[in-house]
């Protein structure tokens, strides 16, 4: 059960119970760019993933879309688990950013052990606490917070100076939970007072003390 090494907590598990259902669980590797789940597909598995990330995202009927969240190594998919734990369909995209791994277990398995394994059960309850508190923080953020704090906020937590960052105004749009032309209204008024220098798909952080205060309000 070498998956187990990318889930320390589930490793932990001394359960007899656990021990046997989490050899039910198979591996499968994901390609970039692909698409696992979309809106309306079932799912017959809870992922874990082991590598890589995955990105989970909700499009409006108008085709805007909203970054929910990131799965990384060490981490459950929840919006797959509520899918087959509540017999409903997905309702948001779920696509690889990168090469991902990740360990499928059984909806039967999933069952199983949520009924058998204290152990596994506290974790499940644990991640989605801590997924829907993230989700939470983010409809904060959309519905009160300020744009261009939050703007400010993500182009100083993925700034690799001196290097700029190489990301479009669609991305960002999506990243913040925004419009693309609100974010270029606000990306062309930074560039205006010399914080940055705007190229295609190119952000080159000029004053990254003044984005730093700015991001502080947020």
């Amino acid at each position: 059960m070498r998956w187990l090494n990318a889930f320390p907590d589930l490793a932990g598990i001394a359960d007899p119970a656990w021990r046997t259902i989490a050899q039910e669980a198979r591996e499968h590797v994901i390609a970039p760019g692909s698409v696992v789940f979309k809106p309306g597909d079932a799912c017959l598995g809870v992922h874990f993933v082991l590598d890589g990330r995955v990105r989970v995202s909700k499009e409006s009927a108008c085709g805007r879309e909203v970054l929910l969240y990131r799965v990384t190594r060490g981490e459950i998919c929840v919006l797959s688990t509520a899918s087959f734990a509540n017999a409903v369909p997905i309702r948001a995209t779920v696509m690889a950013e990168t090469p991902v791994r990740v360990a499928v277990l059984p909806a039967a398995s999933f069952h199983h052990a949520f009924a058998e394994c204290p152990g596994f059960r506290e974790y499940v309850s644990r991640a989605y606490a801590e997924r829907f508190q993230q989700i939470i923080d983010l409809v904060e953020g959309i519905t009160f917070g300020r744009v261009d704090t939050r703007l400010a906020k993500w182009l100083c937590l993925n700034a690799q100076p001196p290097a700029p960052l190489r990301v479009s105004q669609d991305s960002l749009a999506i990243e913040i939970g925004t419009a693309r032309e609100v974010i270029s209204r606000h990306l062309k008024q930074f560039e205006r007072q010399g914080w940055v220098r705007l190229g295609r798909i190119r952000i080159e952080l000029l004053d990254v003390d003044a984005l730093s205060q700015l991001a502080q309000l947020a």
